[in-house]
């Protein structure tokens, strides 16, 4: 990202100016379900996401996420149905197709993350930003990079949503 863009974007952040909502790879959802959060993510999961999938997986899911104000934490909502047994969930920090290592543990339900659960991506040519905290995992999200990624046993994908970055709200 260019300077002058991650300066906008900071001074965005700083300002508080509107708020935001994105969609997933089902589209832009309707409004902010916390009316004082600037920014707000939510992504349909599927396993037509998962980069040469092997599963057969029936599960469906979808996520959630809105940022603190403050970028203190991130609060989340993984919503997975699979008659698969879930093993594990994550955000990991890549472009659309492409697999990386993970950036943070995901539980399935409401949850929160703070900077002391992100798991570190630097100079990861994947990733291509720096992950270290809530700040930058936003910062991540704004430029298409993250997504959610459901396991099952054996470490196999069953499901998979990129998060693309918000799109300002219609005003009236």
């Amino acid at each position: 990202m260019n300077k002058s863009l991650t300066t906008a974007m900071a001074v965005l952040l700083a300002a508080g100016l509107g708020t935001a909502t994105a969609g997933g790879m089902g589209g832009v959802r309707g409004g902010n379900a916390d009316e004082n959060a600037r920014f707000a993510f939510d992504a349909d999961l599927s396993l037509d996401q998962v980069p040469g999938a092997i599963s057969t997986s029936d599960a469906t899911g979808d996520v959630s996420v809105t940022f603190a104000n403050d970028l203190s934490s991130v609060d989340y909502t993984l919503n997975v149905t699979s008659n698969d047994p879930v093993t594990a969930a994550h955000f990991h920090c890549a472009p659309a197709g492409v697999n990386a290592p993970p950036v943070a543990v995901l539980q399935i339900g409401k949850s929160a993350l703070t900077n002391t659960d992100i798991i570190p991506s630097i100079d990861d040519p994947r990733c291509g930003v720096t992950i270290n905290n809530v700040a930058s995992l936003l910062n991540a999200m704004l430029q298409g990079r993250i997504y959610a990624n459901i396991h099952s046993t054996g470490g196999v994908s069953i499901l998979r949503g990129q998060i693309f970055p918000p799109l300002p709200e219609a005003e009236d």
